[in-house]
Formats: structure tokens, sequence, C-alpha cells
């Protein structure tokens, strides 16, 4: 049995823009896709994980870790307000602050080689989700900014609150020793929903498909190959906007295709 730990150390350039979408109604200069604001941040933050490998023998092993909740502090902030909805009465500029949360991650895993050329492969992956409560921006002083021009919100930028929920992931593959230069690998994913499909944040459950090859080229070099693509779906849903809490019928269509290259040299 193996046990390791880690620090981790994350480094997060944040780039927040808004266009005026529905609040162009009130200027005469506006349009709905002009800019409203562009928020830069960038922090740093600190985490840590843990995990264990047991094995069975080489053929047979299993595996366990574990990402601790952290955050990141976005110190290092300016927001631009071209309309006077977050900086009253005609906008400006000002210096702003924001925390990113990460959530915590739990994850299970095994591998079972049951032929010579043959293994099978799973994993279960659990995320903690609903410790995100959305995005805040503030500016430093804390009576610069008021969202929206609504007198609890002095010192707020930008609100975006986001209920978010715990969730699982689901992933069983297979792998094909072929011969000693090329073995093969092939696998499924279920990823559940962890918000309500909004604008802001347009969730879904998500199904991939993944295909791969490493290519053994000598004793020391070795490269991977890898597509995966996520099933295209489609959702509809009612939303409001953040001003006038009109709602609106939206339909939103998502898919997504990856492409990896990649290779290892042994000194």
């Amino acid at each position: 049995m193996s046990v390791g730990a880690g620090a981790i150390i994350n480094y997060a350039n944040v780039k927040v823009g808004r266009y005026v979408g529905s609040f162009a109604q009130v200027f005469d200069t506006l349009k709905p896709t002009d800019i409203a604001l562009v928020a830069r941040m960038d922090g740093f933050g600190f985490g840590y994980n843990v995990g264990a490998l047991y094995e069975f023998n080489e053929d047979h092993r299993m595996g366990v870790s574990y990402r601790g909740k952290s955050s990141i502090s976005l110190d290092n902030g300016e927001l631009s307000d071209f309309t006077g909805r977050y900086i009253p009465a005609d906008g400006g500029t000002t210096g702003v602050k924001m925390t990113l949360d990460l959530p915590d991650v739990f994850e299970f895993s095994g591998y079972h080689r049951i032929f010579d050329d043959w293994a099978f492969h799973y994993d279960v992956m659990w995320t903690g989700w609903s410790a995100l409560a959305g995005v805040t921006i503030k500016d430093k002083t804390g009576d610069t900014c008021m969202f929206n021009r609504e007198p609890d919100k002095l010192g707020i930028c930008v609100s975006n609150p986001i209920k978010l929920e715990d969730s699982f992931r689901y992933a069983v593959g297979a792998t094909h020793y072929f011969n000693d230069d090329w073995t093969f690998r092939t696998g499924f994913a279920f990823d559940e929903q962890a918000a309500e499909t909004s604008v802001v944040l347009p969730d879904m459950n998500t199904i991939t498909a993944a295909v791969g090859a490493t290519w053994q080229f000598n004793s020391d070099l070795s490269f991977d190959f890898g597509f995966s693509a996520n099933k295209r779906q489609t959702a509809e849903f009612i939303d409001k906007d953040l001003t006038f809490k009109q709602p609106y019928l939206f339909r939103v269509t998502r898919s997504a295709i990856f492409l990896s290259l990649g290779f290892n040299y042994e000194i």
C-alpha cells in the first residue's frame, strides 16, 4: 500500500465582462451589445491533496484521493463601469477584490487486468459544488460601487449568486495491449448536472465517449493520442434578466470535442 500527500499553489487571472443587455432601454446612447463593465483580477491560493493506492498484485489495484476545499484571493483587481449601473452616478474605474472558491473533490478508482491483453478500469468522483455561492465582486473602499443602484448593495460591484448541488461523475473504460508497440484505450463517462440550467451557467448532464492510443517508439520514448466528444444536448429554460426581472424563454445547445497529444521520455 502506498500513501501520499501534496501541497497545491493556485494562481488565477480572471476577467469578468458584461454587456448592457436589457438595461439599454433606459439609455439613449447605449445598445444591448455595448460593453457595460470589465473587471480584471489576479491572485494566489493554497490547498492540499492526499491519496492512497492498494495493489493486490501487478494486475489489480485500487486507489482513493481527496483534494481539499480551497480559495483564491483575487485582491489585485480593477473594474471599469461604462454605464453608471455599478458605480453611481456616471461610472468610472475602481479597485476591486473577489474570493474565488474551489470545491473539494473525492475520487475512487480501480484497475484490473483480467487477460494478458485486456484490462478494464473505472472511477467515481464526487465534487462538493454546494460550497460555492456564486460570484461577488466588491470594491476596496466599501462605498464606491452599488450593484444595480440598489441601496443594500453598497460596496458590491457585481452580485451573481448561483445555487449549486454536489454531483458525481462515473466513468468506465478498457485498455487493449495490442503488442509491445501499441496500446489502445476507450471509455465512457457520465457527469451529473450540478446547477439549474441558466444563461450564466448552462449546466446539463453530460455523456462523454473517448478513445486513445499509446505508441511506444523505443524503450525511452512514447507518444499518446486522445480524442473525446460530448453528446450534443439541447435544453429550454426560463430565466430573468438581472435589471428588470423580466422572464425570457431560452434554448441552449451544448457539445464539445477534445483532441490531445503527448509524449513521455524516460531519462
